[in-house]
């Protein structure tokens, strides 16, 4: 086979497109794409917050996750307003069985940003218990183990709370096996 040295043009061209798109250049058919699913978000009302946005795509998403997976956070903000979106439901799932909650946090994981921490807390505190035990179709792995993929202790700290519905205390009396010392 045909090998490039390190510097080809088609090597310096990929790496290019790489580091335009990982500082948010996207090439232009992407461009109108993201401009049209804004477009769709902006028209998304209260009636129609926990409606599927199919627009074609292998996943059909809700418009918050859609929101979310766009990077568009002012729109996801407008969403999680209650008296703007008072019927916003953060359990309904993506056709691939992903939620808010799965989107944020695949984000989280792989950016890190203060912004995407602040939105995993708001939206985890209006999940439901059940949300946080439900595996995506694709990867088959379960919210929680997202949040376990954070390496983040307040992350983690979080999800353990919310599963364990009273708080730690609660999970440390049934979980933990007491030492005889005290």
């Amino acid at each position: 086979g045909r090998r490039f040295s390190s510097l080809s043009n088609q090597t310096k061209q990929i790496r290019a497109e790489d580091i335009h798109k990982s500082l948010g250049f996207l090439p232009e058919p992407e461009k109108d794409f993201f401009k049209k699913e804004e477009e769709k978000l902006l028209s998304v009302t209260d009636r129609t917050i926990n409606t599927l946005i199919d627009d074609g795509r292998l996943v059909i998403y809700t418009p918050i996750s859609l929101a979310i997976w766009c990077k568009k956070y002012d729109i996801v903000y407008k969403f999680l307003d209650t008296h703007s979106f008072p019927n916003l439901d953060l359990n309904i799932p993506n056709t691939n069985n992903t939620f808010p909650i799965t989107e944020i946090l695949a984000q989280y994981n792989q950016f890190h940003t203060e912004e995407n921490k602040k939105l995993v807390f708001d939206i985890l505190e209006r999940t439901d218990k059940k949300t946080l035990f439900s595996r995506s179709n694709r990867r088959k792995r379960s919210v929680f183990q997202l949040a376990l993929d954070s390496f983040d202790f307040e992350i983690v700290q979080a999800f353990v709370n919310k599963m364990a519905d009273n708080g730690i205390e609660k999970f440390k009396d049934s979980f933990l096996i007491r030492s005889d010392e005290d």
